[in-house]
């Protein structure tokens, strides 16, 4: 009686440790994730920008104006960046290079007719016109008249006898010095036709006082 006790004792103390001990949970099955890749993102929109000058610009290929540069020809000027709208400010350092701008900006984002007057306010004022060359001189004379009572030529011309006779005939001279010498006359020479006199020569000198 006292074993079959005993062992009836032991048994419920046994049962007792085993409900107090904490009881784990199942194992679960670790959920099998599914690789995602992130959302692309999207690069930086490039714009074309021009810029139309109603003159010819003062400067044509690369133009730096502020931190930007242009390429500029004729009266166009363009450049290619992420700005999505056009500035004032940048139009302005602009126009101080290439000259008064007309329109600025990109297609679909261009500047209105207020903000392209404040893009010209600074500008600095033209310059002058260069002035007009000067005339061309004047053609040398053909020849020298000289009214003198005396005239005397030194050389060795080589000439030919005038007719006894008739008009006057021209005389053509080659010698390597003409020296004219003499008063002038007191009255004008009588009028009439001109005769000149063709002398080919190295050194002509003419002395004497005008009439």
């Amino acid at each position: 009686m006292k074993r079959f006790l005993l062992a009836t004792a032991l048994i419920a103390f046994a049962t007792a440790a085993d409900a107090q001990q904490p009881q784990l949970p199942a194992p679960q099955p670790i959920p099998r994730q599914t690789p995602t890749l992130p959302p692309p993102t999207l690069g930086s929109a490039t714009f074309v920008y021009t810029a139309t000058t109603g003159a010819p610009v003062r400067h044509s290929g690369s133009v730096t104006a502020g931190t930007l540069t242009w390429t500029c020809r004729d009266t166009t000027c363009t450049i290619r960046g992420p700005w999505p709208q056009p500035g004032v400010a940048a139009c302005a350092a602009l126009a101080r290079e290439i000259g008064r701008i007309v329109s600025y900006g990109r297609p679909g984002a261009m500047l209105n007719t207020a903000q392209i007057t404040q893009c010209n306010g600074n500008l600095p004022p033209s310059l002058p016109p260069p002035p007009p060359p000067p005339p061309p001189p004047p053609p040398p004379a053909p020849g020298i008249e000289i009214a003198t009572s005396l005239v005397r030529a030194e050389g060795s011309p080589l000439a030919h006898a005038p007719p006894p006779t008739g008009a006057f005939t021209p005389v053509d001279i080659t010698t390597s010095t003409v020296r004219a010498e003499g008063s002038p006359e007191a009255v004008a020479p009588p009028p009439g036709p001109f005769s000149p006199i063709d002398i080919t020569t190295s050194t002509v000198r003419a002395e004497g006082a005008p009439p």
